[in-house]
């Protein structure tokens, strides 16, 4: 969401192509209306080329999860219930301050 706040005070562009516009239709409507309310100068449509591939292909998204989750299944090992909250609480914050 904190990109999406970002988007909406046009501080980043959301880029996207047909296969995005594909996607929508089957996506749920809270999606569909998102990516409507955002505005037009905050969005740049690009054709898909050689290019926009190799830079899709750089960008592992399952890859990148999966070292976000176990970082955080790393730092959570062992703490209380009181810590973990303490722990996501700090997190938040930084995620909030970026």
């Amino acid at each position: 969401m904190r990109n999406a706040r970002k988007t909406v005070r046009n501080q980043i562009i959301c880029i996207y192509s047909e296969l995005t516009e594909t996607e929508l239709v089957n996506a749920p409507t809270n999606v569909k209306n998102y990516f409507k309310e955002l505005p037009k100068e905050s969005l740049e449509k690009v054709e898909i080329n050689d290019d926009i591939l190799a830079l899709a292909n750089k960008f592992d998204t399952v890859k990148t999860f999966r070292e976000i989750k176990d970082k955080i299944s790393k730092d959570l090992k062992g703490m209380s219930f009181d810590e973990i909250k303490e722990y996501l609480k700090k997190q938040s914050s930084k995620l909030q301050t970026e």
